[in-house]
């Protein structure tokens, strides 16, 4: 995806109620420096607010005064501070996450991005198909592939036609809308319920709690479970994800839930990778 240049920030920023009392401070010109590049992390990372070094590596104390150019107690302020003002949260393996994250990131621009991107992707395939087969056969090709987006676009705007028709997966944020909590174990039971012949999960630990949270964050459409029924029976359409595929040489693939959340994955699946 392309870089993400922007988050939002508003011109009454000083005076909301917990910049006034970070303002108050000893260090609040530090402190409050410190929440602008965590909010700037946070959205170059782009993903619903999780600040980490690597998927599997939080940032530690240290990492984040280096990164900062701040002393290390003064980190330590901060992040104490917006703790306990709920600014952020910091699970228990010690990974932090903005809270709200909706109201700091453009999440309308982040969808003009992905369309744009997949409008990007798809042009290019196109044009690599019209050198493999040739002018005639690309010009028809092409063709099919504009009226593909047509009837995608289409669906898009006619909510009355049926769930296979339409586009399933697009992110959208409301402005303001507080992100409900990630009903972790819901999503599991019906993983377990609605794709029974998927290895189902022994234990679901923090790592890929946070996985799954991200996705949930990312998008209002997907905080709600109807949803995922909805990208769950999708799933089972496709006969690789199925485990239908005979791959020579190597182990029959057959997706399971912790590989299905993590985020490259997923957006394979979303974007109908796994269904030609």
């Amino acid at each position: 995806m392309t870089d993400i240049k922007w988050i939002k920030i508003t011109t009454d920023l000083f005076e909301d109620e917990k910049i006034k009392m970070i303002d108050s401070l000893p260090e609040s010109d530090a402190v409050l420096v410190i929440w602008l590049k965590l909010l700037t992390l946070a959205g170059k990372k782009n993903e619903g607010g999780s600040i980490a070094f690597t998927e599997n590596v939080p940032y530690s104390d240290e990492m984040l005064s280096t990164v900062f150019s701040r002393p290390l107690n003064t980190v330590r302020l901060a992040l104490q501070t917006f703790q306990q003002f709920e600014m952020i949260e910091i699970t228990s393996d010690d990974f932090i996450y903005i809270s709200n994250w909706e109201k700091h990131q453009n999440i309308e621009g982040l969808d003009r991005i992905r369309e744009q991107n997949r409008l990007r992707q798809q042009k290019r395939r196109s044009k690599t198909k019209q050198l493999q087969e040739g002018n005639a056969t690309s010009r028809d090709s092409n063709a099919l592939e504009e009226d593909k987006d047509k009837e995608k676009k289409d669906s898009l705007c006619d909510s009355s036609e049926s769930p296979d028709q339409q586009n399933l997966f697009d992110e959208i944020i409301l402005p303001g809308k507080k992100i409900p909590k990630c009903p972790q174990q819901e999503i599991v039971n019906l993983w377990s319920e609605l794709m029974p012949e998927f290895p189902q999960p022994r234990e679901w630990g923090e790592e890929r709690q946070k996985a799954l949270r991200s996705r949930w964050n990312s998008s209002a459409e997907r905080q709600d479970l109807d949803w995922w029924v909805r990208f769950f029976n999708y799933m089972r359409k496709s006969p690789f994800l199925m485990g239908q595929v005979d791959q020579p040489g190597r182990k029959t693939f057959i997706a399971k839930l912790d590989w299905t959340v993590k985020k490259a994955n997923f957006l394979k699946i979303i974007e109908g990778d796994y269904h030609e």
